[in-house]
């Protein structure tokens, strides 16, 4: 597993190519093989993006790299290792998505809902600059039994503009209206998602507030929690709690001031499963993983429920019909919209804007197209194939955090003809990504 990433010349390449794979042979006894042979890298939220120009959100260590400089590295070391008769796989040739709750975790942060990795052929399946800079080498070797057909014709995107939204409950109603009760389990003290065998990224942790000596400066304390958690006394948002990582320690916090509560208020905790960790440990659990205190009181007698997605999507939908509107306050909510469309969605896609939202998950005709997280980015869109569209459309927002300028706008959902990063190009611009000009002349756009 190994990309030559940095920028040598030939003959320190050749030398380093050379001896990877001497070792690998030397340990394993086999041919020379290099089975990930890495385009760039996935990325993190709130990680440093390298701006490749054809909209691609690909990480590296090295931010002073261009686009030249990812394709001038792949394709030489092509040819180093084409030189030493050795088999190599890139990974990846496509990337894809964590559609749903499938991102994964580093030690540094949580991996974005985009697998695009800056692969040759992008998240929405189109050619880049890159595929074509490797299909040029292998259309070029002498000899070479399967010459590359002719290059695909990228599919086109859709704009969707300006879906009004209705707010048909607030995050913690509509959760505890969607709960399996017969899934639930009671404990004294919290369990973890492993010990509740819960098969979704969201658990509810229910209990009371003890015995307080002061009412009016409470502190809620959770000393291990994995890995995020939205607090509520009374069906009141009072914050967020969080573990602290490199990319997201702005977010780090693991007490909490209640804003209300006073003994026997009803406390609920939604913990959110930010991932699991792709490497380095087995022991990866989540949700409340030590005692909970308030005022160093100890807080027992815990109820926990798996939170379906698709519950809430069911739920949401059925509280549209039932022309449910909740006044708007910027707390955390749920939110449905509605859209017609006469696309022909098998030739389409498109790519849900979230740069409007804070941090949540939207759910479109029960299709889950995964986490944004827009205060933290760098990914501000989500891809949206074309085959989970339909005629008539139902989108559903899970609004975890909240947004306060929904007191005063109307909130509404807008999908885009191509994905919007938040980055920090190698020239240390930061900007949204743009289609390359070679990229956006050659083919239809992204």
């Amino acid at each position: 597993m190994v990309f030559w990433g940095k920028t040598l010349n030939s003959i320190q390449r050749m030398a380093q190519v050379k001896n990877f794979l001497t070792v690998e042979k030397k340990i394993n006894g086999g041919p020379y093989t290099n089975s990930e042979f890495y385009t760039v890298w996935f990325t993190g939220w709130g990680g440093k993006l390298l701006d490749l120009g054809w909209g691609a959100p690909g990480f590296t260590q090295n931010t002073s790299f261009s686009l030249n400089n990812v394709i001038e590295n792949t394709v030489n070391s092509m040819a180093d290792m084409y030189k030493m008769n050795a088999s190599f796989s890139f990974y990846m040739i496509h990337g894809g998505t964590n559609f749903g709750f499938w991102s994964g975790d580093e030690s540094t942060g949580p991996v974005i809902t985009s697998y695009d990795y800056s692969a040759p052929i992008s998240e929405a399946g189109q050619i880049t600059p890159l595929y074509l800079a490797i299909r040029n080498f292998i259309k070029n070797l002498t000899n070479w039994p399967n010459p590359p057909l002719e290059v695909p014709q990228n599919h086109t995107a859709v704009a969707i503009d300006n879906v009004k939204t209705v707010r048909v409950g607030s995050l913690i109603t509509v959760v505890q209206n969607s709960l399996n009760k017969d899934h639930c389990k009671q404990s004294e003290t919290p369990l973890s998602f492993e010990v509740l065998d819960n098969q979704y990224d969201l658990v509810l942790y229910s209990s009371v507030l003890p015995k307080v000596v002061d009412g009016s400066h409470l502190m809620l304390t959770i000393p291990d929690l994995h890995d995020y958690a939205y607090v509520f006394v009374d069906d009141v948002y009072q914050g967020h709690l969080a573990i602290d990582q490199e990319y997201t320690h702005a977010f780090a916090r693991l007490t909490l001031p209640l804003k209300n509560g006073t003994t026997g208020s009803k406390l609920d905790i939604l913990v959110e499963n930010h991932g699991r960790r792709t490497f380095e440990t087995i022991n990866d659990y989540k949700g409340i993983l030590s005692n909970v205190t308030v005022n160093k009181q100890l807080i027992t007698n815990w109820m926990q429920c798996g939170v379906n997605p698709s519950k809430l999507y069911s739920k949401a939908k059925e509280m549209w019909s039932q022309k449910t509107a909740v006044v708007e306050d910027g707390s955390p909510a749920v939110y449905v919209g509605t859209f017609e469309s006469d696309v022909a969605w098998d030739d389409y896609h498109t790519f849900f804007d979230a740069r409007k939202w804070n941090k949540g998950f939207v759910i479109v005709n029960n299709f889950n197209l995964g986490r944004y997280w827009t205060s933290m980015g760098p990914q501000m869109t989500l891809f949206a194939p074309g085959a989970i569209f339909r005629k008539k459309n139902v989108a559903v927002l899970i609004e975890l955090v909240g947004q306060n300028t929904f007191k005063t706008e109307t909130p509404v959902i807008s999908f885009l003809e191509k994905p919007i990063y938040k980055t920090r190009s190698h020239k240390h611009r930061s900007k949204h990504t743009q289609l390359n000009h070679h990229f956006r002349h050659h083919h239809k756009h992204n």
